[in-house]
């Protein structure tokens, strides 16, 4: 009986060790009073997962992209928000103001007409 226990247990050991070698990894956003801004945070962040994020660019003011990234990169799709997002129409312009992938730790900034933007963040090649 004891051998059976001891077997059973082993076997339930190995099976949540798996599991966690199988963990997914994780992307979000949160926004970020202090700058007015949006603070992504990956964590071996699945190719293609995504978050979204808003921000507002006033008269004089830049859209600045500050990555801290160890691995994999980020694709970063910047909307101008042209009328009130609905169910069926997320209120963005057809075409995107900025289409731009960052990686390692360079900080870049663009120039971006006035106005409240939608961000688009992609997770490329498990960002962490």
């Amino acid at each position: 009986m004891k051998k059976r226990l001891f077997a059973a247990a082993a076997v339930l050991a190995l099976a949540l060790a798996l599991t966690a070698c199988g963990a997914k990894g994780t992307m979000s956003s949160v926004p970020n009073d202090e700058t007015g801004g949006v603070d992504v945070v990956c964590q071996k962040a699945g190719d293609g997962a995504a978050v979204n994020g808003y921000v507002t660019i006033g008269e004089g003011q830049c859209l600045v992209l500050s990555p801290n990234l160890e691995k994999g990169s980020i694709q970063v799709r910047a909307s101008l928000m042209e009328r009130e997002a609905t169910a069926t129409d997320l209120g963005t312009a057809d075409e995107v103001s900025l289409d731009e992938t960052v990686s390692g730790k360079v900080l870049s900034s663009y120039s971006l007409e006035p106005g409240e933007y939608m961000l688009g963040i992609v997770a490329k090649n498990n960002p962490t």
